[in-house]
């Protein structure tokens, strides 16, 4: 990674996760800031309210979160996973960030005997196209959605583990 001091931390438990890097994560995440609103997403993150067998992964600048990524289990196959939600500080794209984040997830999937990781890619979206074909993503068949996520018309990629 071209930034040296990020490390990228795994959290399963939401609860143990500080308020303030939530509140970032939930910043990064929908780019909003009124307090009442992160105030709910935030109570929602600790809730885990999508109720999936899930994790973050989160890149750290010091204590700051400057990128993240959500990893969940599929319900209906235990060795599928999907992850969505990549985002990453402007002031930190470009420099490796996002690969390391989404590298540390497929290990710890891989831990999880995970065997294969699928991700949305909305139409259009070049630059994530490029980026998830550089980490060996594919064009995916399947047609139904992960959990009930909304595809929204986006493509299905995916990554056998």
């Amino acid at each position: 990674m071209g930034d040296k001091t990020i490390r990228i931390q795994i959290s399963e438990n939401y609860a143990e996760i500080p308020g303030k890097q939530l509140k970032q994560t939930a910043i990064l995440r929908w780019g909003r800031r009124d307090r009442k609103w992160l105030a709910k997403q935030i109570q929602g993150m600790r809730r885990d309210r999508f109720g999936f067998t899930s994790f973050y992964a989160f890149a750290l600048a010091g204590k700051k979160v400057v990128g993240f990524a959500y990893f969940c289990q599929d319900e209906s196959d235990p060795a599928q996973w999907y992850y969505g939600d990549l985002a990453v500080h402007k002031k930190h794209r470009r420099k490796g960030v996002a690969t390391a984040i989404v590298e540390e997830g497929i290990r710890a999937l891989k831990a999880k005997n995970a065997a294969k990781l699928f991700t949305y890619i909305d139409s259009g979206n070049d630059a994530s196209l490029a980026f998830h074909q550089k980490l060996s993503f594919v064009r995916s068949e399947r047609q139904d959605p992960i959990n009930g996520l909304l595809m929204d018309g986006r493509a299905v990629y995916e990554r056998t583990l």
